[in-house]
């Protein structure tokens, strides 16, 4: 009997479910020599290892695709845009008015001095000392622009905003938790944007209540160079705790912003992967040498 049909014999008696060590005393007495078997057993066993090997591999990497799936979803949904924070409610404070500096113009004419409801953003200041800005008023905008959509970093750093009141000599840096207002404090954390603007340009944003209009005016004062965004972070780290969403919220544009993931933070992704690739490879090696 040549090989071929020996072989098809084998399998043939494999499938039946008999025994090799059985299949091959029968051989033994008919004169197939014990290499000779063995050699084909061994023939028709080796592609099922190596399609075992494949369909392990293929398992593998489904996995690990799933696996870079989750992460990416959660890192998304948790950390870069969460949407099952939600804003607090705050009581608006009233905006004070220096009394001794109410001299408005408009284009034309002297215009009302109740400037509790002043949106006009074409209003000529003679003199930009009128509003008395306060951490509670800019705590309330910054609550009303989306900063309780921010959020510590997976590595717990907390996320800072410093703001510059410029004709007034104030700086305020507050801290940003999750669904709750921002906090005034006097930490030196390094701050995360650097938001620098005068008074009246605060009150303007402040008066004004549709959530629309008002990110339109941010962007609007931003790109006239009335109000300076400065990102003192690279956009990875920035994206993490929340700022993306932040920006769309406040019509803040994010275009300058640092793209590039800082050093830091490349290694750490870096370091990952690779253990990620070193699990893979073992996982391989182990079973192909079983």
């Amino acid at each position: 009997m040549d090989d071929e049909k020996l072989k098809d014999y084998i399998a043939k008696q494999l499938f039946l479910s008999r025994s090799f060590l059985d299949i091959k005393s029968e051989l033994l007495n008919y004169g197939v020599s014990e290499e000779k078997i063995n050699r084909l057993f061994y023939e028709l066993t080796q592609p099922k290892k190596k399609r075992s090997i494949l369909k392990y591999l293929l398992i593998i990497l489904i996995v690990f695709i799933l696996f870079i799936v989750a992460v990416v979803a959660y890192i998304y949904f948790y950390y870069i845009s969460n949407p099952f924070i939600s804003k607090p409610i705050a009581e608006k404070p009233e905006l004070i008015v220096n009394s001794s500096l109410l001299n408005i113009i408009s284009d034309n004419n002297l215009i009302n001095s109740n400037l509790n409801n002043a949106t006009d953003q074409n209003i000529t200041l003679k003199s930009k000392k009128i509003f008395i800005i306060s951490p509670k008023h800019v705590a309330y905008l910054l609550n009303e622009l989306g900063t309780w959509k921010l959020h510590n970093s997976p590595t717990g750093e907390h996320p800072f905003i410093r703001i510059l009141i410029n004709d007034q000599n104030q700086e305020f840096l507050f801290m940003a938790k999750s669904g709750e207002l921002p906090i005034l404090t006097d930490s030196n954390a390094p701050s995360d944007i650097l938001l620098e603007l005068d008074s009246n340009i605060v009150a303007l944003i402040y008066n004004e209540s549709s959530k629309q209009k008002r990110s339109e005016m941010v962007r609007g004062f931003i790109n006239s160079g009335d109000i300076k965004f400065t990102a003192l972070k690279d956009l990875s780290t920035l994206a993490l705790k929340g700022y993306v969403d932040l920006a769309k919220e406040a019509g803040i544009p994010l275009t300058g912003v640092n793209m590039s993931p800082s050093k830091e933070s490349f290694n750490k992704i870096y370091i990952i992967f690779f253990i990620l690739i070193v699990i893979l490879i073992y996982s391989l090696l182990k079973k192909k040498l079983k």
